[in-house]
């Protein structure tokens, strides 16, 4: 097994971020009824992040980089199969308002989320890694 070693890239650009993402669902104003799902949401969000950050930090990172193919296929499926989900789920309405609201943004996001054009794109990314 390899010796450990620090990611910071890792830490830095993932903990920002889930910093940012904290700080924006703590600030936005919360309506009657809620907190049960802000605290659902940010749960599935954290644990998505928490899966981002396994994959690609020691040892699954050292092992998948140097050692084990198997492995390095694992950190792949993280990254597209168990991650995301948990990510999107995590994202509150409000927030997809947010990202979505710049007309070109959300005509992109629309043409991408179709079925058949996600399907392909999956398929591809799936194929490509």
């Amino acid at each position: 097994m390899p010796a450990w070693h620090a990611h910071p890239s890792v830490w830095l650009l993932l903990g920002g971020i889930w910093v940012a993402y904290l700080l924006a669902v703590r600030n936005h104003p919360m309506t009657p009824g809620e907190a049960a799902d802000r605290r659902r949401r940010t749960t599935l969000f954290s644990i998505g992040m928490g899966v981002l950050f396994v994959g690609a930090d020691w040892p699954i990172h050292d092992l998948a980089e140097g050692y084990l193919y198997s492995i390095h296929m694992v950190q792949h499926m993280l990254f597209t199969l168990v991650a995301p989900p948990l990510l999107i789920a995590g994202i509150p309405a409000w927030m997809w308002r947010m990202l979505l609201r710049d007309r070109p943004v959300f005509v992109l996001f629309r043409f991408l989320t179709r079925p058949v054009v996600a399907l392909i794109l999956f398929n591809g990314l799936l194929l490509f890694t």
